[in-house]
């Protein structure tokens, strides 16, 4: 429903207001009796003896009809008690009038006017200060804002304006006449109220107003600016022996009262509408339009003050000096009230606006916050309350504290509440159930401090917030951990056999194969395969378990891109070939040198072929590499395309997550752990690279890779370049080189990080005597394929190198001929783990911790 507004714009809304009740139809009736009174003025029915009898009674029952109207509003009590003041205010300086102008009438007509003129202006002036009182009490309970300074302000203006019309009004009319000084006095009574009343009107009317307000002032307003215009002229005519009763001041007068009416019942009309009340009044500076006037009132009684000295040829010592001096005094001391009222004023709206402030941040926190009394009442609860609880503040504003909590926790926070009470104004935050509004349990963290000395908050206050989702992601994490943790110490417990069944699978096999037992070759090779693709699957978990745990190494080296890919399509082609697809690789340009880690770009490149062959069938497979970008900013860009089963558009944003594959249904029919593409993804992120795929259901896939040519890496990030800083710069172990000619020792390599060793893997003897001063390494494994490849010396070379006294080496061969000098142990390849194992342990009890593992072709050094 739209809200009422009263303000008369138009004859209809004026008629509507008028004939809401007897108020209305009363000032309709006033208005047809001020018109009957005009006429009468006007055709001067009457004599002049009747004329200024009935002039002067015929305002009794106006002036009745008005305090009527005021005491509905007084006795109206849905209005705040100021508006009830105001308008008792104006019904008593209607109450005045009505009773003394009838005997004054009267007087008038048996003993004439200027008997009883003395009297008549006494009455006359009575109404002025209530009404005043009135007007400033209407818009608020304080009176007009800063009231001493409107006292003063009124003073200053009353003041200079009398100075004005004594000299250019008063004076020349006065001065002729031979008045009593007592009747003079009695004269200024009225023009000091009318003047009074006129700068209240334009002050209240000039403040902050509502709009009902201005609705009910423009009516007041309007009533008292005529009313003491009217009476203004009625002193002028007064002083001049030319007023005469029943003339139309005496109906202005009338019509003055009649507006004033109109604004009671305005006023009582917005009795269900008045939203005002006593406690939500706002003191507004002092300021605007009001300001400059006891300035002006200073200039220009300063400008009359020279005027008369300059005009009359002699120095106002009385008269126009006092008036000036005080007009200035009252100036000075209301620019010292303002002072310090606007001082006041700003500091209230500063604490008003830090408490806006800090409520709007109580009400739109995330945590609950309450403050409780000593017996545990929660007397204040934030709405956020809502929405972790389910409950509103409303429900929980009275309650105790601990009556949701789970009784398994209530007597702890009995004990932290008893604490704070005794010995800290906080403590340390505690976690406890909180029953929810649907009654489930929450885990809730709460803290606690002491405010009880505090005047603004006396209390204790509890803030409370949801640590459910933090709970379960320290589970999570503590789960993730434990897997990495158990993958980790299971690593070499999965690998050790797998090494050792591909190692005597390779030794098997070449026995077979010179021994011509060709029907047994095919098994073997099954029994090789599928421990390879078994230990391709667990390396791919332990990777994961790296890359989550943030331990995943980037070892950059320079390297022939083009001999990657060539390296990675031999090792793809027999699975392409088993699918029955074609390979189509095309080199766009020229790759060159990159500086990366060979390792992970492999893999990566290895990854993405093998999924498009192994959701290929019968198709095709496309290979492109092209090396683009500035110099600065080169990088590879790899596409694998395909022509296999594709994938849907919903399914594709999941293919990056581990173990994920597009379907289900996939799983039944191609193998796989869905690892690859999230090791392939978080492999290019590591090397500063990007990786994306776009595909079409039943039409193929395709996925870009782009890599930078140049790793960036920190020094300190790089294990290759950590490796070479030495024992007393570098605490972890040297890395691992590894190049393997001899495929049949390449678990030996596994062996060695299983038990925790870094390995740095070099191609000949002549590398390892380069790096042995650099890596300063505790142990040397040396793996070729007959002991008689190696000199006599090569042990002793190895060692002088080296600034430790004694330096182990290992020589594991597959035909061990003659113990080679200076050689710790000989192991026949392929290698006993166990025994391996332990010897390892020896080393690792006598001080040596560290590997450099040199792996030797047969014809190195020979």
């Amino acid at each position: 429903m739209a809200t009422q507004h009263f303000f008369p714009i138009s004859w209809k809304q004026i008629i509507h207001v008028l004939l809401r009740d007897w108020g209305g139809i009363t000032i309709i009736g006033l208005g047809v009796y001020a018109l009957i009174f005009h006429f009468w003025l006007f055709f001067e029915w009457g004599g002049s003896e009747l004329t200024t009898f009935i002039a002067s009674v015929a305002f009794v029952p106006v002036i009745i009809i008005l305090a009527v109207l005021s005491l509905r509003v007084v006795y109206k009590s849905t209005f705040p008690r100021h508006i009830r003041q105001a308008w008792l205010c104006v019904a008593l300086s209607c109450v005045v009038p009505a009773v003394g102008l009838v005997p004054l009438a009267y007087l008038e007509r048996r003993l004439g006017l200027d008997a009883i003129l003395p009297w008549v202006i006494l009455v006359l002036g009575v109404p002025f200060p209530l009404m005043t009182i009135g007007v400033l009490w209407l818009p608020t309970k304080r009176g007009y804002p800063g009231g001493t300074t409107f006292w003063l302000d009124a003073l200053t203006v009353v003041f200079a304006v009398g100075l004005f019309a004594w000299f250019f009004i008063l004076q020349p009319i006065i001065a002729p006449l031979d008045k009593p000084l007592s009747e003079i006095a009695l004269a200024f009574i009225s023009p000091i109220g009318d003047i009074l009343l006129i700068f209240s009107v334009i002050a209240v009317v000039l403040s902050h107003l509502t709009a009902p307000q201005r609705q009910v002032l423009l009516w007041v307003g309007s009533g008292l600016l005529l009313y003491a215009s009217a009476d203004l002229f009625f002193l002028y005519l007064t002083l001049q022996d030319n007023y005469q009763s029943g003339n139309l001041i005496d109906l202005t007068w009338m019509l003055s009262i009649i507006l004033i009416s109109i604004g009671a019942h305005v006023q009582y009309c917005q009795a269900n509408q008045q939203t005002l009340s006593d406690t939500n009044v706002e003191r507004f500076p002092i300021g605007g339009s009001r300001y400059w006037l006891p300035y002006a009132a200073v200039i220009f009684s300063g400008g009359l003050l020279l005027f008369v000295s300059f005009s009359r040829g002699e120095t106002p010592v009385n008269g126009v000096m006092v008036g000036v001096i005080l007009i200035t005094a009252l100036v000075v001391a209301r620019q010292m009230i303002v002072m310090r009222y606007n001082e006041t004023l700003l500091a209230e709206k500063l604490s008003r606006d830090n408490e806006a402030r800090f409520v709007s941040l109580v009400q739109n926190a995330s945590d609950i916050i309450a403050i409780v009394d000593v017996d545990g009442t929660i007397r204040y609860i934030t709405p956020s309350t809502t929405h972790i609880y389910g409950y509103t503040p409303e429900e929980l504003t009275g309650t105790l504290a601990g009556a949701l909590v789970h009784p398994a926790d209530r007597p702890m926070l009995q004990d932290v509440l008893s604490a704070i009470l005794e010995r800290s104004p906080e403590v340390e935050p505690f976690v406890c159930r909180i029953r929810h509004q649907k009654g489930t349990w929450l885990d809730i963290e709460t803290s606690v401090t002491n405010l009880l000395d505090d005047p603004l908050v006396k209390g204790i206050v509890l803030t409370s917030r949801d640590i459910g989702d933090r709970k379960a992601r320290e589970v999570a994490e503590a789960a993730n951990k434990a897997k990495s943790s158990f993958l980790s110490h299971m690593s070499h417990e999965l690998r050790t056999p797998l090494t050792a069944v591909i190692g005597y699978a390779d030794l098997v096999r070449r026995e077979a194969d010179v021994r011509d037992y060709t029907e047994l070759l095919p098994d073997l090779d099954k029994i090789r395969g599928a421990s390879v693709h078994l230990m391709t699957l667990i390396n791919n978990v332990l990777d994961l378990s790296k890359i989550e745990a943030g331990k995943l190494d980037i070892m950059p080296d320079p390297f022939q891109m083009s001999e990657l890919i060539s390296d990675v399509v031999d090792t793809i082609n027999p699975l392409i070939q088993q699918q029955h697809n074609q390979l189509e690789i095309e080199i766009l340009n020229d790759l060159g040198t990159i500086y990366t880690d060979p390792l992970k770009v492999r893999q990566v490149l290895l990854n993405l072929l093998a999924n498009a062959t192994k959701f290929t069938h019968k198709g095709g497979i496309c290979l492109q590499a092209q090396r683009t970008g500035p110099a600065e900013n080169e990088a590879i860009h790899l596409t694998v395309a395909d022509t296999g089963v594709g994938i849907s558009d919903d399914q594709q944003q999941q293919l990056f997550t581990p173990f994920v594959q597009s379907n289900s249904a996939r799983k039944n029919t191609y193998d796989g752990t869905g690892l690859g593409l999230a090791l392939s993804k978080y492999l290019c992120q590591a090397m500063g690279g990007t990786i994306r795929l776009t595909s079409v259901e039943g039409q193929g896939t395709t996925v870009y890779v782009s890599i930078p040519v140049h790793v960036q890496i920190h020094e300190d990030d790089d294990p290759l370049h950590a490796s070479m800083q030495g024992p007393d710069m570098q605490k972890s172990l040297p890395l691992a080189l590894v190049i393997e000619e001899d495929e049949s020792a390449s678990f030996v390599t596994e062996l060695l990080r299983d038990e925790q060793y870094e390995v740095v893997v070099v191609s000949d003897v002549a590398d390892g005597e380069r790096l042995i001063a650099d890596v300063e390494p505790n142990l040397i494994v040396i793996a070729v394929e007959s002991s008689e490849t190696m000199e006599q010396d090569t042990i002793h070379k190895l060692q002088s190198y080296s600034s430790r006294a004694e330096l182990p080496v290992i020589v594991i061969a597959q035909h061990l001929y003659y113990a080679v000098s200076g050689v710790s142990h000989s192991l026949p390849n392929p290698v006993n783990p166990e025994q391996f194992r332990s010897i390892l342990q020896s080393y690792r009890n006598s001080g040596y911790g560290d590997a450099l593992e040199v792996t030797m072709s047969p014809t190195s050094n020979s």
